[in-house]
């Protein structure tokens, strides 16, 4: 795992669901940097895709360093590098024990296929 600050615009999502904080993160981040706040999971993409890298958990910390332009603090995994939530100082999310680079990428994948689908109304 290497620790890298990342322009947000690089790393791609896999759903639109931000979760919501009781303080929006911008303002804690306005008021404390991101000192308190844990850094976000990513893996590197394939040469080719949209994104260099996709994120893994952190939507609503995505969000907010997209919000406030700034760097996103993240710890960068290699595809079969095993994510540690305690030893790594993450923030727990719901499927941390079954993480891996190929669920992510497909994961990926659909959102991006999804999102480019023009819409009707």
């Amino acid at each position: 795992m290497e620790q890298i600050d990342v322009d947000p615009h690089q790393i791609g999502v896999w759903n639109g669901h931000i979760k919501v904080h009781e303080e929006p993160l911008v303002e804690i981040i306005e008021r404390e940097g991101w000192i308190n706040i844990p850094r976000v999971p990513i893996f590197e993409l394939p040469k080719g895709m949209h994104h260099r890298f996709v994120l893994i958990d952190g939507h609503a910390r995505h969000d907010a360093a997209i919000k406030k332009i700034s760097l996103l603090p993240c710890n960068l995994y290699l595809h079969d590098e095993r994510i540690d939530v305690v030893r790594d100082k993450l923030a727990p999310f719901s499927y941390q024990d079954k993480v891996s680079f190929e669920k992510i990428l497909h994961l990926y994948l659909l959102y991006e296929q999804s999102s480019a689908l023009p819409t009707t109304f």
